[in-house]
């Protein structure tokens, strides 16, 4: 027998879904953006070493 939930329950459960995917980008974006600075640093300390 298949299970069938309320409106309010399967949009509860989407909620938190999207709440946990909403996270886990978050912090894949943090970790690009800090990689980005580092490769920027690095150029920087590269170009100024070339000069």
């Amino acid at each position: 027998m298949a299970y069938f939930c309320h409106p309010h329950e399967r949009f509860q459960g989407l909620q938190a879904s999207a709440a946990a995917h909403s996270e886990l980008l978050s912090a894949s974006l943090d970790d690009t953006t800090n990689a980005m600075k580092l490769v920027q640093a690095q150029l920087v300390t590269l170009l100024a070493q070339a000069e």
